[in-house]
């Protein structure tokens, strides 16, 4: 069965639309340069907060934990995190992980 991760990330408000997307287009290419992430998609969230602030998801697919720790672990994508979720730019990043299809 696949894993799945899926992360959100919350934009502060005074982060231009154009560079959240910038990072995130960095950040969707991941899929072609670690081969065994089997899916990788995300978009804006239809949310609205009050401070304005701007929340994106992405959706990751997995072989199996094996692959998942890989990508957590992995310099590159560890080093494009670490760009995203500066003080300077998030409000706040949270990942929750499962097996398609497990469900005990």
């Amino acid at each position: 069965m696949t894993v799945v991760r899926i992360e959100t990330w919350d934009f502060k408000a005074d982060v231009p639309t154009a560079s959240i997307k910038e990072m995130c287009d960095r950040y969707l290419a991941l899929k072609k340069e670690l081969p065994f992430i089997l899916s990788f998609t995300g978009g804006l969230s239809w949310e609205m907060f009050e401070d304005s602030r701007q929340r994106v998801v992405f959706v990751i697919e997995f072989e199996n934990q094996d692959d998942l720790n890989r990508y957590i672990d992995d310099p590159t994508h560890v080093a494009l995190e670490m760009n995203m979720g500066s003080d300077a730019v998030t409000e706040g990043v949270r990942n929750n992980q499962y097996t398609n299809g497990f469900w005990g």
